[in-house]
Protein backbone atom coordinates (compact mmCIF):
# COMPACT_ATOMS: atom_id res chain seq x y z
CA UNK A 1 0.00 0.00 0.00
CA UNK A 2 0.67 3.29 -1.32
CA UNK A 3 0.66 6.36 1.34
CA UNK A 4 1.31 9.05 -0.98
CA UNK A 5 0.94 9.71 -4.82
CA UNK A 6 2.44 11.16 -7.61
CA UNK A 7 0.45 14.25 -6.87
CA UNK A 8 1.59 14.87 -3.24
CA UNK A 9 5.25 14.75 -4.13
CA UNK A 10 4.65 17.38 -6.66
CA UNK A 11 2.88 19.98 -4.48
CA UNK A 12 5.82 19.13 -1.48
CA UNK A 13 8.03 20.24 -4.46
CA UNK A 14 6.01 23.37 -5.15
CA UNK A 15 6.08 24.37 -1.71
CA UNK A 16 9.72 23.64 -1.08
CA UNK A 17 10.40 25.75 -4.15
CA UNK A 18 7.83 28.27 -2.91
CA UNK A 19 9.58 28.93 0.57
CA UNK A 20 6.40 27.98 2.21
CA UNK A 21 8.17 24.82 4.18
CA UNK A 22 10.95 25.51 6.05
CA UNK A 23 13.22 22.95 4.53
CA UNK A 24 16.07 24.00 6.43
CA UNK A 25 14.44 22.98 9.69
CA UNK A 26 13.16 19.34 8.22
CA UNK A 27 16.36 17.99 9.61
CA UNK A 28 17.01 19.85 12.88
CA UNK A 29 19.62 17.99 14.49
CA UNK A 30 22.24 14.26 13.08
CA UNK A 31 22.65 11.99 16.15
CA UNK A 32 25.21 9.09 15.66
CA UNK A 33 23.72 5.77 15.90
CA UNK A 34 25.03 4.62 19.31
CA UNK A 35 24.11 7.58 20.59
CA UNK A 36 20.34 7.06 19.79
CA UNK A 37 19.12 8.02 23.55
CA UNK A 38 20.09 11.69 22.31
CA UNK A 39 18.03 11.49 19.30
CA UNK A 40 14.63 10.90 21.67
CA UNK A 41 15.69 13.43 24.32
CA UNK A 42 15.60 15.98 21.68
CA UNK A 43 12.60 14.83 20.64
CA UNK A 44 11.20 14.81 24.02
CA UNK A 45 12.50 18.27 24.57
CA UNK A 46 10.80 20.10 22.09
CA UNK A 47 11.58 22.58 19.34
CA UNK A 48 13.34 19.72 17.00
CA UNK A 49 11.19 18.31 14.67
CA UNK A 50 13.31 15.85 12.98
CA UNK A 51 16.31 13.81 14.19
CA UNK A 52 18.09 11.68 11.80
CA UNK A 53 20.21 9.29 13.03
CA UNK A 54 23.60 8.54 10.89
CA UNK A 55 24.03 4.74 10.32
CA UNK A 56 27.44 5.28 9.80
CA UNK A 57 29.06 7.44 12.72
CA UNK A 58 30.21 7.09 16.17
CA UNK A 59 29.77 9.34 19.45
Amino acid sequence: MRVYEREDYDEAVRLLSRNVVPAGRLVSRVVPLDDVDAAFRALEAGGDLKVLLDCGGTS
